[in-house]
């Protein structure tokens, strides 16, 4: 699974990410996109090949992220 974390003024650019991963995985890998100002919880149970990929800019990344 890949897990995308972004700032709100990142969302064009994680969602972008998201698309282009999916297209080159062909649904073969579980791809989640979330707000880092108001995340979730990990959507299920962690495994050794989960990636966590963080998207940010200048501005302060939110604490909750």
């Amino acid at each position: 699974m890949i897990l995308i974390l972004h700032s709100r003024s990142a969302k064009a650019c994680a969602e972008g990410m998201a698309v282009d991963l999916s297209a080159a995985f062909k649904g073969h890998i579980e791809i989640n996109v979330f707000d880092a100002a108001a995340p979730k919880d990990w959507p299920k149970a962690a495994s050794w090949d989960d990636l966590l990929i963080v998207v940010y800019d200048e501005l302060a990344f939110p604490n909750a992220g």
